[in-house]
């Protein structure tokens, strides 16, 4: 089903040579490059156009001088202007048909998985993804009765960086907390946490993955991530006045804008790919999540000291990549790591290893049960500190940042995660911050947690407003978390359940 992301790769390396060819603007006209970039991010600006919509005066941890100033340097570095992409305008009607096109695409994929699930055979058998039981220094997984079902303090922590982003974005959170981490942390805690959570489940439930298990994961994680992605990328393109840039339909309901390592996320992104601008993080997620039961058959399996140095392998090469970018892809106006969605990837993959880690450890340390109780509140108190130390203003969204920064983040966000998991493994255990983020409201609001992210753009639309304004705050920020509510019980539970009965009904009709 991603077969369109090659042919699309090919178009536009075959598109840029001969724009450039014809005279698109370069390097050479940085200052009329500049002069647009300016005109598109006016705090002044009237125009109704989302296109144009002005920005606030901070923009989370980053001041709107300082991102102007990049914007230019950014610019005279590109190698080539894309801005020649974003001329190919349509109106709202056509654009909408053509993602109403992309999102029946969506759904006969998801519907063809599901199909594909309930006529493939049963898998039987040892779970070939474990290793038999046995002894922890030799090397064999444990027991998986110490795993936890239910991690409540990591349901709080998701609630409250979901809010960190939404402030973020409507541009609150420079004037609340100017020290707190940037987006791009919280980003790469998600998708630590996605990739965490689901190979804990997996391992605590031995579940096999064989081709009708793997086919219905894939289709309910389709199901599962859908029907919002596509209700709110429609809602967003419907209330954007003004032209949409061709590209945006059929490739964002796709999923497919993270396929390329462009940057899409912000004001200061490539506006075509921005139908929904937050998405881009769902797109991204949707490669490994798609993978994930291939990847969690192939994980390496073995005791502690095994499984910790393939984890040290996989932050350094994440860090490398997403925080260092190794790869040399930040180093247009245009082109970001932050959102291509094959280097996200492996923050999810060590994620998973560090679930594999937990489940080691869950057996290993069973009979220290006294340093478990303030083991998280030490984990996440050291983590905030030490990224706090080593933060240093981004200029502009998407900035990879300080590489010692990252490697806090990415190896903090490990030890909190696993933390966590071995003080719920132990109920008798104590953790008063872990308490706090676990308490019921938190946990119940941690269910529409992605809807309030997914939906958050479509408010956007109030930015104009007065920042000290109730109604901006109530429309920008709690708005969303409505939206998500409604969503959730009026959409996707419906569709999600429609789609389980059509599973059931196939497998019967086998």
């Amino acid at each position: 089903m991603w077969a369109p992301s090659a042919s699309w790769s090919i178009v536009l390396l075959l598109l840029l040579p001969s724009a450039h060819a014809q005279g698109c603007p370069t390097s050479s006209t940085g200052a009329q490059s500049l002069v647009q970039t300016k005109k598109l991010t006016s705090l002044t600006s009237a125009d109704d156009s989302r296109a144009n919509i002005s920005i606030p005066e901070v923009l989370g941890p980053w001041t709107t001088a300082q991102a102007l100033e990049a914007s230019g340097s950014w610019a005279a570095l590109a190698g080539m202007d894309l801005c020649w992409l974003q001329n190919f305008t349509t109106s709202t009607t056509f654009t909408l048909c053509v993602m109403l096109l992309g999102v029946a695409m969506f759904a006969t994929a998801c519907c063809g998985l599901a199909w594909s699930s309930a006529k493939s055979p049963e898998t039987r058998g040892a779970d070939d993804a474990q290793d038999p039981p046995g002894a922890i220094c030799k090397g064999k997984s444990p027991p998986l009765a110490n795993v936890p079902a239910r991690l409540d303090a990591l349901d709080g922590l998701r609630v409250l960086f979901t809010m960190q982003i939404i402030l973020g974005h409507r541009s609150y959170l420079g004037a609340i907390l100017p020290w707190w981490f940037g987006s791009a942390d919280a980003v790469t805690y998600f998708f630590m946490l996605s990739g965490f959570i689901q190979t804990l489940s997996d391992s605590r439930k031995k579940v096999l993955y064989g081709p009708r298990d793997a086919l219905a994961f894939m289709a309910r994680r389709l199901g599962r991530l859908g029907p919002a992605y596509q209700a709110a990328l429609l809602l967003d393109v419907a209330w954007w006045t003004g032209d949409h840039p061709v590209v945006v339909g059929l490739l964002t309901s796709l999923g497919l804008q993270s396929f390329f390592p462009i940057r899409s996320c912000g004001l200061h992104g490539f506006l075509s790919w921005q139908a929904n601008s937050p998405a881009w993080f769902v797109s991204s997620l949707l490669i490994p999540s798609l993978c994930h039961p291939w990847i969690y058959r192939k994980l390496p399996r073995g005791g502690i000291m095994k499984l910790s140095c393939v984890l040290a392998i996989l932050v350094v090469c994440d860090v490398g990549i997403n925080y260092y970018d190794i790869l040399g892809l930040s180093t247009s106006y245009w082109f970001s790591i932050f959102n291509f969605g094959p280097a996200c990837c492996l923050t999810y993959l060590v994620g998973m290893m560090a679930a594999k880690l937990a489940v080691q450890l869950c057996e290993a340390t069973e009979s220290v049960v006294s340093i478990r109780g303030w083991m998280f509140d030490a984990s996440f108190l050291l983590t905030v500190g030490l990224a706090v130390a080593t933060h240093r203003v981004q200029t502009f969204p998407g900035d990879p940042g300080s590489g010692k920064h990252g490697l806090v983040c990415v190896i903090g966000f490990c030890w909190v995660l696993i933390s966590a998991t071995l003080v719920a493994s132990r109920p008798a255990c104590v953790s008063p911050l872990g308490g706090m983020l676990g308490a019921s409201p938190l946990v119940a609001a941690a269910d529409y947690c992605y809807g309030a992210y997914i939906y958050q753009n479509i408010f956007s639309i109030f930015d104009p407003m007065p920042k000290e304004s109730l109604a901006r705050f109530v429309l920008g920020v709690c708005c969303p978390w409505l939206a998500a509510i409604l969503s959730k019980h009026l959409l996707e539970d419906p569709l999600n359940a429609r789609l389980g009965k059509l599973m059931r009904q196939w497998t019967q009709e086998r």
